[in-house]
Formats: C-alpha cells, structure tokens, sequence
C-alpha cells in the first residue's frame, strides 16, 4: 500500500495515518471513509464507518421559585436538568 487516503463527512479524500485522530468534534453525527492505493496506482472500494458524537451541555430550569416581591425571608428554589449526550 503506497497510502491510505480519508474523508470525513463528504470532504475531498486526502492522505491520512493509519492511526488518525480527528478532534475538535462538534455534536452531531460523522462519517469516515477511507481506501487504499498502491504504487501502480490502483484504488480500493472505499470502507465507512459512521458515528454520532453527543457533546451537547446540559440544561437546567427553575420550575419553582418566591414570587417576585415577597417579604418572606427564605427563598425556596426546585430545579429540572437534562442532559443530551446521555
């Protein structure tokens, strides 16, 4: 094999390691691919693989709070959180 050649999510194959990192992810969904080719100039049939990446924050919201203007001294809070990437 004269090199290894990689696309991720539809970008023009360029050369990649054998043992290639990808970082700086986005969430969302990805798709590698990669072929080989050899000194005669010969391609192979490209190989996919696809993954999703979770890297969504969390939420949180305020489902109870004082009203606004009391003269109560303590102030009592209930919270929800969700969490995307599971």
């Amino acid at each position: 094999v004269k090199h290894i050649e990689c696309s991720l999510n539809g970008a023009q194959y360029s050369v990649c390691e054998t043992e290639s990192v990808f970082e700086n992810l986005k969430h969302g969904t990805y798709q590698l691919k990669a072929r080989a080719s050899d000194l005669a100039g010969n391609v192979s049939e490209p190989i996919e693989y696809t993954w999703s990446y979770l890297n969504a924050r969390p939420t949180v919201q305020i489902t109870s709070a004082p009203v606004t203007g009391t003269i109560e001294t303590r102030g009592a809070f209930e919270f929800t959180g969700s969490d995307e990437s599971g």
